[in-house]
């Protein structure tokens, strides 16, 4: 995978979301806080369709997502794929739960990334106490992760491709709103019809459509990559939507 550093001058902003992603699911002590920072420093770009893990690739390191959009994707032998879920900036990624994970699909870049390596996160999920710190927070992720590929689940399995378009839009917008990427009730959505359509398991056309159907009834504004929620308890009533709550650290103690 190609790399280039990035410059160091975008640093601070790019400190600043990694600990307002942190900060979401727990506290940060002060020596932990700069151990992230000084990783951040070493952020390095990531060009577009470039693979951040292989399938089968070992889970040991982690990385944030500071700039651009992935997914996790498997790939058929005849070369369509199924998008398991999207990664936004904020988003935690090369963890496992378990002693010598592995990846069972690719993480891909859909637009250029920027990403960094965190090991203070490896180190504290790997460590004995995981009740409190870096490593209650890494638990916790790993544990919102798990809520978001439910809901991909539960999207492509029972609902119409119209509830699985507005379900799509809205986590993303809070997803997005918690690391402060949304203004008012509008995000940049950087992806294809193509990328949504693989995501939701529609045709492209039919995703087209159900966006157009969306933007008839007064749901949603699309201009360039720009989506802005018009009604966003209508859109959650249609969709079943309901917020991802953060989990709770709960204590945890390996014997």
């Amino acid at each position: 995978m190609p790399l280039t550093r990035v410059f160091k001058s975008d640093t601070p902003r790019h400190a600043a979301l990694a600990m307002r992603s942190l900060l979401r699911f727990g506290r940060v002590a002060s020596n932990d806080e700069m151990r992230v920072r000084d990783a951040i420093g070493d952020a390095e770009l990531c060009p577009a369709a470039g693979e951040l893990i292989a399938e089968g690739d070992p889970l040991d390191c982690a990385r944030l997502l500071l700039s651009g959009w992935a997914a996790r994707v498997r790939f058929l032998s005849d070369g369509r794929r199924q998008i398991l879920n999207f990664l936004v900036p904020g988003d935690t990624f090369g963890i496992a739960a378990r002693p010598c994970g592995f990846s069972p699909s690719a993480l891909v870049a859909l637009t250029p990334v920027v990403v960094a390596e965190v090991p203070a996160l490896s180190d504290a999920i790997a460590g004995p106490d995981v009740s409190e710190g870096l490593g209650a927070i890494a638990w916790c992720m790993l544990r919102h992760e798990e809520v978001l590929m439910q809901n991909q689940l539960m999207r492509v399995g029972r609902q119409t491709a119209y509830e699985r378009m507005a379900h799509l839009l809205l986590e993303l917008f809070h997803r997005l709103k918690v690391v402060a990427f949304v203004q008012g009730n509008s995000y940049l959505l950087p992806l294809t019809q193509e990328m949504l359509a693989d995501a939701l398991g529609l045709s492209v056309v039919h995703t087209n459509r159900t966006l157009q159907q969306l933007r008839r009834d007064k749901m949603i504004e699309l201009r360039n990559s720009a989506v802005t929620i018009l009604q966003p308890d209508a859109m959650a009533t249609v969709a079943d939507f309901r917020e991802p709550a953060l989990p709770e650290p709960k204590p945890r103690v390996r014997g």
